[in-house]
């Protein structure tokens, strides 16, 4: 009895793990956004979303663009420390 699966089939557990992937990807993104106090979560949202630029987000929230920098930097680094505690 030949062992190799059915042509197709190998595709077929491929994408099934990575829909499993972008479910568990989805959740923990979610988890961390429902984390953010809300003017970080507005600038992710504004950026990463919108794709607005630092300057148009600075414009739009009246601050500064060093300030939109300086929330997307405490942003990172709450993702890595949050990514680094689910997979550490």
């Amino acid at each position: 009895m030949d062992a190799t699966p059915p042509e197709g089939l190998e595709d077929v557990a491929a994408s099934t793990a990575s829909h499993e992937e972008r479910i568990a990807i989805e959740d923990l993104a979610q988890r961390l956004l429902n984390s953010l106090e809300p003017a970080l979560r507005e600038v992710v949202a504004l950026k990463y979303i919108e794709g607005l630029s630092d300057d148009e987000i600075a414009t739009r929230l009246f601050i500064s663009a060093s300030r939109v920098r300086g929330r997307v930097h405490t942003v990172r680094k709450r993702v890595h420390l949050i990514v680094g505690r689910e997979h550490g």
